[in-house]
């Protein structure tokens, strides 16, 4: 095939051309994305207001969850503890956690964090990528990076709204999030994780088949510096891998053999 294994919705890189659209079409698309980093993908609260948005996720997609369903489900009695560790990983979407660290900083036995973890991946609260590793054998213990199923609900919680739009590094944490949910939604993946060696890092790494790699970085921002691709050059100069991708604000194309595309179009091809 070409530069990249098919998404569900049958495109590839190849298939993804910038539209020639009118300024006056892709000023409301940048603004349906604006409003989306906002209010995020559930359909129910987009018509409410702005307050009533963040009380209704707050109390029917987090308190019910942790506070009603888990118990629920299953007979768990500390809520409180599960709601603390879920506030901090909400705090830093997509940084490396270190799980004896944190239980450490929010006051519980680590070995609770790791009773924890899987009740809310369960509920679909969250998601997590695993460190990179040569070796095909898993080690499930170590540092981990942790998504939201949607930055509204970080929203919700922190009580977030349209000043998000201000803050640079924090849209580049939104952005690096949507991207990890749309790679999941592709179904023909065996797994993602996130590549740290020493100071080099790459956002993640798409296993598309046995020794088969798909990079994708997520670089949201106005002017993106050459030189701070280099930990992704280095990885495909040493292994077999796709294309790879370097999510931007509004670059697009193929330069020094990585492809730009703008987190738009992105989310786009994986729709």
């Amino acid at each position: 095939m070409g530069m990249l294994t098919k998404s569900p919705s049958g495109r590839t890189l190849e298939d993804v051309i910038v539209p020639n659209l009118s300024s006056g079409l892709q000023e409301r698309a940048q603004r349906e994305l604006q409003q989306y980093l906002v209010d995020g993908g559930f359909p129910e609260v987009w018509k409410l207001p702005a307050g009533k948005k963040i009380e209704y996720l707050f109390d029917n997609q987090v308190k019910k969850v942790i506070y009603e369903d888990l118990t629920l489900a299953t007979e768990f009695r500390k809520p409180d503890e599960l709601k603390a560790f879920y506030i901090s990983l909400l705090e830093k979407p997509g940084s490396e956690v270190n799980l004896e660290k944190m239980a450490r900083e929010v006051g519980i036995n680590v070995q609770q964090i790791k009773k924890y973890l899987p009740l809310l991946e369960m509920t679909d609260l969250v998601r997590h990528a695993e460190k990179f590793r040569h070796s095909a054998i898993r080690v499930r213990h170590g540092n981990r990076k942790f998504y939201l199923v949607d930055m509204a609900l970080r929203n919700a919680v922190l009580r977030i709204r349209k000043e998000l739009l201000k803050d640079d590094a924090a849209l580049g944490l939104y952005a690096e999030n949507l991207v990890f949910n749309a790679i999941m939604k592709w179904k023909g993946i065996l797994r993602v994780d996130y590549f740290r060696e020493g100071n080099r890092e790459i956002d993640f790494i798409v296993h598309v088949r046995p020794n088969r790699y798909w990079p994708v970085e997520v670089r949201y921002r106005n002017q993106i510096d050459s030189d701070n691709l280099n930990d992704i050059r280095d990885f495909i100069s040493k292994r077999n891998c796709a294309t790879p991708v370097v999510v931007t604000k509004d670059s697009y194309g193929k330069k020094d053999g990585l492809f730009h595309m703008p987190l738009l179009l992105f989310l786009l091809l994986f729709d």
